[in-house]
């Protein structure tokens, strides 16, 4: 069996993609793969992972487990979606850089589950839009509260994953860029589900919807209905037409307005996030999902 989490990150689809898979289930009703309720699950792999501290789990333990997430015997594949599995939000900014604890909390997430295999997904996100979206949503009363005094200059993703590579070396784990999420999300759903290229899925275009007026994102259903793309090239460039044409500014883009946040700090942490997905991309041991062409 294959047990897959979607661990975030947070700030980015939301919850989006758990509701698409959802909203796609008539593709894969006839296919051995199980999508639980989150509250069946999210609080008992937490309390779990607390009293193993990284340990492997028992027989008795991951039994447990399975019995929790589903009763469907013929189950090959299940789907768990939990953003605080590998940190809590308060914690994602540290002296260490981002996701300084994702390496060893993956190994402990695999840990409860020894008899089958793990996949990870995540997409990672811009520092320059994470940071502030922190501070929006509240998960500290300031900036300085969510910096805890860190270095923004060392708020990367390159060394966090490579950590995470070097410290679980046979680990499964897909990644994108939350940018390119509404271009590459049938890419997203398919390789979470372990669904054909060809397979046409109710969600497909969910999260390109969500960036875009409702009329806009009607006429971008409409249209891909009436007129399917010959290609995943051509469907990404009608979508990417389609949310230029019809975006909504809101959702597109993020006001930074943080202490000491000039544009030309928000401009180096982007290139050097560009820069730092671009040799993420290829590192051994990595998937890597972006925009075909």
């Amino acid at each position: 069996m294959r047990i897959v989490f979607h661990l975030g990150v947070h700030c980015t689809d939301d919850g989006r993609l758990i509701r698409s898979v959802l909203r796609s289930r008539s593709a894969f009703l006839d296919r051995p793969l199980h999508v639980p309720g989150p509250r069946s699950y999210r609080s008992l792999l937490r309390e779990t992972l607390g009293i193993l501290n990284g340990a492997t789990a028992s027989d008795e333990v991951q039994s447990l487990l399975l019995d929790a997430l589903t009763d469907a015997d013929e189950a090959e594949r299940i789907l768990l979606f939990h953003e605080n599995l590998i940190c809590l939000p308060q914690r994602i900014v540290s002296e260490q850089g981002l996701y300084a604890m994702a390496p060893r909390r993956l190994e402990a997430i695999a840990n409860l589950f020894p008899g089958h295999q793990c996949e990870f997904h995540l997409a990672l996100c811009n520092p320059a839009v994470l940071i502030p979206s922190l501070v929006q949503r509240g998960v500290a009363e300031s900036y300085d509260a969510v910096m805890g005094g860190a270095d923004l200059g060392r708020q990367r993703w390159l060394p966090t994953i490579r950590r995470i590579v070097e410290a679980n070396r046979a680990i499964d784990l897909t990644l994108w860029c939350s940018e390119d999420a509404a271009l590459i999300w049938p890419q997203i759903l398919r390789r979470i589900c372990a669904l054909p290229p060809d397979m046409a899925l109710d969600g497909d275009t969910d999260m390109a919807a969500a960036l875009m007026s409702d009329a806009g994102a009607a006429a971008l259903r409409d249209g891909l209905a009436a007129d399917p793309p010959a290609s995943a090239e051509a469907w990404t460039s009608r979508v990417s037409a389609a949310l230029e044409e019809h975006g909504r500014d809101e959702e597109l883009t993020l006001p930074v307005d943080l202490p000491g946040w000039t544009g030309e700090v928000v401009a180096d942490l982007t290139e050097a996030y560009i820069d730092e997905c671009a040799a993420i991309a290829t590192m051994p041991g990595v998937r890597f999902l972006s925009p075909p062409g």
